[in-house]
């Protein structure tokens, strides 16, 4: 048996993400009858157990929210398809002192790469005003 319903479908992307019903923490609707409306997980659950994914069309706007994930519609010429999204990880691949000499090296970079430009400006000024 396929996934029928918004809520089926839904459950099944959280599983498929490592995430359950207990990690949700709000639902919103960007456009309902013409207002933005935030709900409960319970509240959707009603709603969307009995909403057939796919007819009518997704919620305009609907998000279901995590810490740090969410879910959102993505709109798409083939048709509408719900998508997990995570706000990515901060990179940590540099240990304070590494990073301190790519700072020093980048910004001395810099100022050497400033220094020849005056130094060629300066050229230049030279051999037009002889």
């Amino acid at each position: 048996m396929g996934i029928t319903t918004l809520l089926q479908q839904v459950i099944h992307l959280l599983v498929k993400n490592g995430k359950s019903s207990l990690d949700v923490l709000w639902v919103g609707v960007k456009e309902l009858e013409g207002h933005p409306v935030e709900m409960s997980w319970e509240d959707f659950q009603r709603h969307a157990a009995n909403q057939w994914a796919f007819y009518p069309i997704y919620p305009m706007g609907m998000v279901i929210v995590g810490d740090r994930w969410w879910v959102e519609v993505q709109y798409g010429e083939a048709g509408d398809y719900l998508v997990f999204r995570k706000v990515p990880d901060r990179f940590h691949y540099y240990e304070v002192a590494k990073k301190e000499e790519i700072l020093d090296r980048a910004i001395g970079t810099v100022e050497g790469n400033l220094a020849e430009a005056l130094l060629e400006e300066r050229e230049s000024q030279e051999f037009y005003s002889r």
